[in-house]
């Protein structure tokens, strides 16, 4: 676009440069516009003054919708329109002469509508208007972005539109186009910055729905009550803790509570990612690493200014806990192919896991090094099972953030029902408890109140249907391997069963990768 225009303006004598000149001036003041309301008035306007013309329209282009509507296809709706008192003319994208700039790129000047056969008479009968000159250009970014066109009707005088005006209308295309692209970018940023606040107005009602900082635990009563001060630190923080005990919403509250609380939570699960994905995941890759690669920031990067909350982080490759011991170290991050280039980051790291580290440590699984620098500040979360006296005040936190966020009614708890949860074993911790609840309460239909029976619960003294392949488990005289591959094999059936086919959930559990688990199911034939 800049190339055509420079090449137009060199065709000009210094009096129409000076036109250009003084136009260009005044397309400055497209980029004041406070919104796109504002800023196509502007354009208009403009258009119509330095061309001498009656009337025009600016055409945008956006993608149309409708049962008969193909994928990707677009139509042209006329958001500004002189005379028109707020209609919209909406058109094809391929039809009438707006429809051909807009399909071609090319520029059309038509001194004469009634002998050219793309002119669309009907919308002059729809308007009013007789339109007998048109001058069309289209409205692209540099980049080759196409938004429109722009199009102005009618020399005043009735003369018709020359090579200058063509010339004008193109300057003028050229900057309401950055112009418009500008302001998307720009409402692009502000509704993705409303889309964060909203979710982390959500993050932290979730916070304060499950009473983060209530209990009846006498060790958790002492670990909260040191949550706020363990925000305000800069510190690692290893929260520690089976699968499902809350150790994310920790880790959320620790955030949310911290004075980077308004950058980014950034979240990375180590044991999701293949060994060979890892450090590119982590640290990002670099413009030219490998064919067809492309350049990409890693999720510390992401998190700068923020916090990086590493889950299972016990699952993290050797090679990858060098690296980022490195940057702890140095505040620099390196993306994979581009290690001559450091980028300094500031973030906040906490980090989580399930397994037992100074052991890995012991058996060199993890940098000790690593381990004495993220362990700064240490939060024990215990399971479920062994704080049962919260769990109908977990159970109300829920059932009411249900409600909130579904529309839900939110139901009562039978008797029997809290006495058999406050029993059952909770191998998958609070979130088997939130599964659970969020299955009775959608089968339990409109009933007021959840019974014991809604929740299909193994508690102790009772049998199920979860409990028929620990009973298959054959005894005598087999091998100790034998007997622990029956034992592994009934285990893992029934946290299947339990988790009802959710593999991601027994995965967590079970504390296996996908990968881990398919192996299991595969070595004992479980379907």
């Amino acid at each position: 676009m800049a190339g055509v225009y420079q090449s137009l303006v060199y065709t000009l004598d210094m009096t129409d440069l000076a036109i250009i000149q003084e136009l260009s001036n005044l397309c400055a003041g497209f980029f004041e516009s406070k919104s796109k309301d504002q800023l196509l008035h502007k354009v208009l306007s403009t258009s119509i003054q330095a061309t001498k013309a009656d009337r025009g329209t600016i055409f945008l282009a956006q993608d149309k919708v409708g049962k008969k509507a193909r994928e990707g296809e677009k139509e042209l709706v006329s958001l500004i329109a002189t005379g028109m008192a707020g209609q919209k003319i909406t058109i094809n994208s391929n039809q009438g002469i707006a429809g051909y700039v807009f399909t071609t790129g090319a520029p059309v000047i038509e001194n004469k509508t009634s002998s050219n056969n793309m002119f669309l008479e009907s919308i002059d009968s729809e308007t009013n208007y007789e339109t007998k000159q048109v001058l069309c250009v289209p409205l692209v970014t540099p980049a080759g972005t196409r938004l429109g066109v722009l199009e102005i009707l009618n020399k005043k005088d009735g003369s018709d539109f020359t090579a200058l005006d063509l010339q004008m209308a193109q300057v003028l295309s050229l900057y309401a186009s950055l112009a418009i692209e500008q302001l998307q970018n720009k409402e692009s940023l502000i509704t993705e910055k409303d889309q964060l606040l909203k979710e982390r107005e959500e993050r932290l009602s979730v916070v304060e729905d499950n009473k983060l900082l209530q209990t009846n635990h006498a060790g958790l009563q002492q670990t909260f009550s040191q949550l706020p001060l363990m925000a305000e630190s800069d510190s690692s923080i290893m929260i520690c803790g089976e699968s499902g005990t809350g150790k994310e919403l920790i880790a959320r509250y620790l955030h949310l509570n911290s004075k980077r609380a308004e950058n980014a939570f950034v979240v990375i699960n180590c044991a999701a990612i293949p060994e060979n994905l890892f450090e590119a995941e982590l640290f990002g890759v670099a413009k030219g690493a490998a064919t067809d690669v492309a350049e990409r920031k890693g999720k510390i990067e992401l998190a700068n200014g923020g916090t990086l909350f590493l889950d299972e982080i016990g699952e993290m490759p050797l090679a990858a806990q060098a690296k980022l011991l490195r940057v702890l170290q140095e505040k620099v991050v390196c993306r994979v192919g581009g290690e001559a280039e450091e980028t300094r980051v500031d973030f906040r790291l906490l980090c989580a896991t399930h397994r037992d580290l100074p052991d890995m440590v012991k058996t060199g699984e993890f940098r000790e090094d690593l381990f004495f620098r993220l362990n700064v500040l240490n939060i024990n979360l215990p399971p479920l099972r062994k704080r049962p006296k919260d769990i109908a005040a977990i159970c109300d936190s829920i059932m009411e953030h249900f409600s909130r966020t579904r529309g839900w009614k939110k139901p009562q708890l039978s008797v029997k029902a809290l006495e058999s949860l406050k029993k059952y074993s909770w191998p998958g911790n609070i979130r088997e408890l939130q599964n659970r609840l969020e299955r009775a309460i959608i089968l339990a239909g409109n009933r007021e109140t959840l019974v014991e029976e809604d929740f299909d619960l193994v508690v102790p003294g009772s049998a199920s249907r979860v409990d028929e392949a620990v009973s298959n488990v054959k005894v005598g005289n087999v091998s100790l391997k034998e007997a622990k591959d029956q034992i592994e094999k009934a285990h893992i059936e029934r946290i299947l069963l339990e988790s009802e086919g959710n593999k991601t959930e027994a995965c967590k559990v079970l504390q296996l990768s996908r990968e881990g688990l398919r192996k299991a199911m595969i070595k004992h034939k479980i379907a």
